[in-house]
C-alpha cells in the first residue's frame, strides 16, 4: 500500500514538473536561430541559452522574470537585444532572492544590446555583463535611445561601456 502511494505522489510530481521550474508563456525562445517576439512572451525562472549568430528582436512585449539569458558567441557582435520601436522589454524579478543574469558564454566576447525610439526598457533586479565591443556604431555597451527607459537596482559590469 505505502509503495502505491509513493508512486502516486512521483506521477503527480512528474506531471506538475514544468510548472515548478520553468516556463515560457507566448513565443518560446528558439533551439537555433534567432528569438523574434512580436506578441506578449514572459518567461519565468529559466535558464535561455541563446545559439551563436542570434537576435532577440523585440516588436512585441517581452517579460523576463528571474531568467538567466546566456548567449553562445563564437565572435563580438554576433548576437544581440534589440528593442524595436513600440516595443516593450521587460526585465524584472519579483521575489527578493531572484535575479535576472544576462551574460555571454565567453567574457571575450560581447553582444550588442539596443533600444530604438519609441520603445520601452524597464530593468530590475538584473546582471548584465558583456555588453559592447570596440566597433561600428551603437556597440560600446547598452544603446538606450528612448525617453521610456527605467533601471533599478541592478549591476552592469565586465562592459566595454555601461552605457
Amino acid at each position: 500500500m505505502r509503495w502505491k502511494f509513493l508512486a502516486l505522489l512521483v506521477f503527480v510530481f512528474l506531471i506538475n514538473l514544468d510548472s515548478v521550474f520553468a516556463a515560457c508563456t507566448g513565443t518560446d525562445p528558439p533551439s537555433s536561430g534567432s528569438w523574434f517576439v512580436s506578441d506578449t512572451t514572459t518567461c519565468s525562472n529559466i535558464e535561455i541559452n541563446m545559439p551563436s549568430n542570434s537576435w532577440i528582436n523585440v516588436t512585441g512585449n517581452l517579460t523576463l522574470i528571474g531568467v538567466n539569458l546566456t548567449f553562445n558567441l563564437t565572435g563580438d557582435g554576433k548576437a544581440n537585444i534589440t528593442v524595436f520601436s513600440n516595443g516593450t522589454l521587460i526585465i524584472n524579478a519579483t521575489a527578493s532572492n531572484d535575479w535576472n543574469i544576462i551574460t555571454s558564454n565567453d567574457t571575450a566576447l560581447e553582444f550588442a544590446f539596443v533600444t530604438h525610439n519609441s520603445s520601452t526598457l524597464y530593468i530590475n533586479k538584473a546582471n548584465i555583463s558583456e555588453v559592447g565591443w570596440t566597433g561600428a556604431n551603437n556597440t560600446g555597451g547598452i544603446y538606450i535611445n528612448t525617453i521610456n527607459a527605467s533601471i533599478y537596482n541592478s549591476n552592469f559590469d565586465n562592459n566595454f561601456r555601461a552605457f
